[in-house]
């Protein structure tokens, strides 16, 4: 399994999730001969686009104009899960991206699924998610932290 550790809200029970859908789809997959190599997880995310958006044609003539659309889009969520046959498709002390390596199983024929998380997700390696997860962790603190230990408390005697 590879983490890419900027992820907030995907607990224990979204990660046992995670394993049951793999287990369900290769379980589909097994009867049509088949079985995935990788999953990775995905979630819905809306893109803002702050500028007006202009389509054209290839020689210029206006299509269409849309006002700072949103645009929905299924992201990474850096969360993958492998088969052990995959790392033949890693060379040693190469540097390989998440994108290349998924291109290069897909290109070897091995099949990827995809598992859509439905929770709030957020991408703490951006600058307005990590300063929402600041703040989401500020107001529910009971939900990311063990419920706090009753600490023995110390008596210096003299």
């Amino acid at each position: 399994m590879a983490d890419g550790g900027n992820v907030i809200h995907f607990n224990k029970k979204s990660y046992e999730d995670l394993i049951r859908f793999i287990d369900e789809v290769n379980s589909d997959l097994e009867k049509l001969f088949l079985k995935a190599q990788a999953t990775m997880s995905v979630c819905r995310r809306t893109v803002k686009v702050d500028f007006g958006v202009i389509e054209f044609s290839p020689d210029g003539i206006f299509q269409r104009y849309t006002e700072k659309p949103e645009l929905e889009h299924f992201v990474s969520m850096g969360i993958n899960v492998f088969s052990r046959d995959c790392q033949k498709l890693i060379s040693r002390g190469k540097t390989l991206s998440m994108p290349a390596f998924f291109q290069r199983l897909k290109d070897a024929g091995h099949k990827i699924v995809c598992y859509t998380h439905s929770d709030e997700w957020l991408d703490i390696g951006r600058p307005d998610d990590y300063a929402m997860a600041q703040e989401t962790f500020e107001a529910k603190k009971h939900r990311f932290l063990p419920k706090q230990a009753i600490l023995p408390t110390v008596i210096e005697t003299l």
